[in-house]
C-alpha cells in the first residue's frame, strides 16, 4: 500500500508544469533579429549578460558588443540602464528590470556565426544571441519564435514549429 501511495505522488509532482523562469521572443528581420527577454516571476532583477563564448568555437567572442537597441523595462515601464565599461557582456540596471529587447547583428564566427540570415532561412547560435539575467538559469525557459505563416522552426528542445521549453539557460544555448 505504501509503495502505491509513493506512485501517486511521483505521479502528482511529474505532472505539475513548472513555472517558466523566462520567456525569450525571437522575431527575424531582413538583416538583423530582434529578442525580447522577458521574467515571469514578477522579480526586479538589476543585471543583464550576454554570453561571452560559444561551447566549440574556442575563442573569446563577447556577443555584448554585437546587440544594440537595447530597452529594459520594469512592470511594462522602461527601466535605465547602461552597458558596464568594464565588461563588454554586462549592462547595469539600477532601478531594475524584468524585461529586455535588443537587437542582434550577424557575427563572423570561427566554425559558426552567432546569426546568418539568408532570405527565408535563419540560423541562430544561441550563444551569440540569448542573452539573460543573472540568477535564473537553473529554471526552466521558453523560446518563442516570430515567423511568418509558412515558416517553421526546428530544435531539439521539444515544442513545436514555433515555442520551445528548454529546462535550463544551458539547454536554450546548446538547442
Amino acid at each position: 500500500m505504501n509503495g502505491m501511495r509513493s506512485l501517486a505522488l511521483l505521479a502528482a509532482v511529474v505532472c505539475v508544469p513548472a513555472l517558466q523562469a523566462a520567456e525569450y521572443t525571437f522575431t527575424p528581420g531582413a538583416e538583423s533579429a530582434r529578442v525580447t527577454v522577458e521574467l515571469k516571476k514578477g522579480e526586479r532583477i538589476d543585471e543583464f549578460r550576454m554570453p561571452a563564448w560559444a561551447p566549440g568555437d574556442y575563442q573569446i567572442f563577447n556577443y555584448g558588443g554585437l546587440i544594440d537597441e537595447v530597452i529594459f523595462s520594469r512592470k511594462g515601464k522602461p527601466a535605465a540602464g547602461e552597458k558596464s565599461k568594464d565588461d563588454p557582456n554586462l549592462w547595469k540596471i539600477p532601478d531594475g528590470a524584468d524585461s529586455v529587447s535588443y537587437t542582434v547583428k550577424p557575427s563572423r564566427g570561427n566554425f559558426s556565426p552567432n546569426l546568418q540570415i539568408r532570405g527565408e532561412l535563419v540560423f541562430v547560435n544561441g550563444a551569440g544571441v540569448f542573452g539573460w539575467f543573472p540568477g535564473h538559469q537553473d529554471e526552466p525557459h521558453t523560446l518563442t519564435l516570430k515567423l511568418g505563416d509558412n515558416q517553421a522552426g526546428y530544435s531539439a528542445m521539444p515544442g513545436t514549429e514555433k515555442v520551445f521549453k528548454a529546462k535550463d539557460y544551458d539547454e536554450l544555448l546548446d538547442c
